[in-house]
Order: C-alpha cells, then sequence, then structure tokens
C-alpha cells in the first residue's frame, strides 16, 4: 500500500526527494509497530514537506504573498514574502489555523486571509494602545523622578 502511495505521488511531483523522505516516513511508521499506516500518514507528511516550484499554481502568487505579508506581521512567518509557497509558510499556515482554532490543513485561500487580516488588525491595535500606556508611563515616570530633589538630576531636571 505505501509503495502505491508513493508512486502516485512520485508521478505528480517534480521533486525526486520527496519519494525517499515519503518511502523514509512509512519505513518509519512502520518501524514504530504501525504495520499499516494509514494513506493520511503518509500523504500529510508529503504534502508537508512537497517544496514544488513554487508551489501549487492554482493558488494566486497575489493571495500567497498576502498571506506571507500577515503571518510575518504576527511574528509566525520569517521567510521571504514572495508569493511562493514553502514549507517555512506552510508550517507557519498551520501553526495559525492551530491558533485560529481551524483544520490544520496548510491550506491557503481568501477566507483565510481575511481571518488573519482580522487578527493582524486586532494585534496592532493592541501594539498601540501598548506603546502609547508605554510613552504615558514613562512621561508619568519623568515627571516624577524631576518632581524631587534627591532624584531629578538622573531626568536632568530640577
Amino acid at each position: 500500500m505505501i509503495g502505491a502511495i508513493s508512486l502516485v505521488r512520485a508521478a505528480n511531483l517534480r521533486e525526486r526527494a520527496l519519494v525517499t523522505v515519503v518511502v523514509l516516513v512509512a519505513g518509519a511508521l512502520i518501524g514504530a509497530g504501525r504495520a499499516d499506516p494509514a494513506p493520511a500518514d503518509v500523504v500529510v507528511v508529503a504534502a508537508a514537506i512537497d517544496p514544488g516550484e513554487g508551489g501549487d499554481p492554482a493558488i494566486d502568487a497575489d493571495l500567497v504573498r498576502a498571506v506571507q505579508r500577515r503571518l510575518a506581521e504576527l511574528g509566525l512567518f520569517r521567510g521571504p514574502v514572495d508569493g511562493r509557497q514553502s514549507l517555512a509558510l506552510d508550517i507557519a499556515v498551520r501553526e495559525a489555523q492551530r491558533s485560529l482554532g481551524l483544520r490544520e490543513d496548510g491550506l491557503i485561500s481568501p477566507e483565510f486571509l481575511a481571518r488573519l487580516e482580522g487578527v493582524a488588525e486586532k494585534a496592532q491595535a493592541l501594539r498601540r494602545r501598548l506603546d502609547e500606556a508605554r510613552e504615558r508611563q514613562s512621561r508619568e515616570a519623568r515627571t516624577l523622578l524631576a518632581a524631587s530633589p534627591t532624584t531629578a538630576d538622573l531626568v536632568g531636571g530640577a
């Protein structure tokens, strides 16, 4: 069964290394006591590691770029914002899906981007509020330090 899955996947992929990894994963599952791993075990791993050549051509590069940008803003993606799918992007998408309570399938869609944009906007608003609070507290602390004769010289006032 594993051999058939590997051959079918290999026929659709340009990267020969993927077949090797799929076979190794299947071997690891068998070695771990799973005599007949489910096809999903192998296919999910194959999908997660398939670098392709620019990813799925059916997904618009602008959509991928927008998702990359949002994931980067949220600190989940550190790769290039180039509109190309990659292993790093797949990992970031799955992490975001997990955080959002979505099914972790690694798929990029306009709906997923909309969810990310909502989260990114909330995160940006929270950052602005935190920055404002930090600045206000710093001003208040400087004012209090300047008002005291023992600490006025620390802030350059008296």
